[in-house]
């Protein structure tokens, strides 16, 4: 009995150290893995259709810059943590009331080149965070599906917003919604 109780004195405290490190490095991980990482992916806004620029310059239309300031106001306490334009300027002036609000200078990306985008949003230093990319109708439903998004489909509308939710366990979550003037 003697050596029962001997025995117990000495794991209890055993026990407990390990319980306190075990605790300790689930909060780690919980802290620094966070569970999910949301990627905001839209369409620029009304580009300038008369417009006798180069396509890599041609700028938003009135339509546009109102767009892109109501972007602006329903991503205005969301925390973005980080905007993705393409080096065409509509990509660039649709993101400027939203960058300028949260201070960030948005990541220029190449539109051909998805695999950079992708490889750069999955990136430990995004993980958690809220990223926009702001993209055009033809890259928008690649970006989508290459996120687990699935198929979408934007068309010629400038107002569709798809919201993921990036879980690190499970499947990714989508949610289609629109914003600004009505079509």
């Amino acid at each position: 009995m003697a050596n029962e109780t001997t025995l117990a004195k000495r794991l209890v405290p055993l026990v407990g150290g390990l319980s306190l490190l075990l605790l300790v490095v689930v909060v780690f991980i919980c802290w620094y893995y966070p569970s999910h990482t949301t990627v905001v992916v839209l369409r620029h806004a009304e580009k300038d259709t008369s417009s006798t620029q180069p396509d890599d310059l041609v700028p938003l239309n009135p339509d546009g810059v109102a767009r892109a300031a109501t972007l602006s106001q329903v991503m205005e306490r969301s925390g973005v943590t980080a905007i993705y334009v393409t080096e065409k300027l509509r990509t660039q002036q649709t993101a400027d009331p939203l960058a300028t609000s949260r201070g960030i200078t948005p990541t220029r990306i190449n539109k051909a080149n998805t695999d950079d985008l992708i490889n750069d949003v999955l990136a430990a230093r995004n993980r958690g965070g809220v990223i926009v990319i702001i993209g055009h109708n033809d890259t928008v439903p690649d970006i989508v599906d290459r996120l687990g998004g699935g198929a979408v489909t934007v068309g010629e509308q400038f107002d569709n917003l798809f919201v993921l939710t990036l879980r690190r366990w499970g499947t990714t979550r989508i949610i289609q919604a629109t914003y600004g003037a009505p079509r």
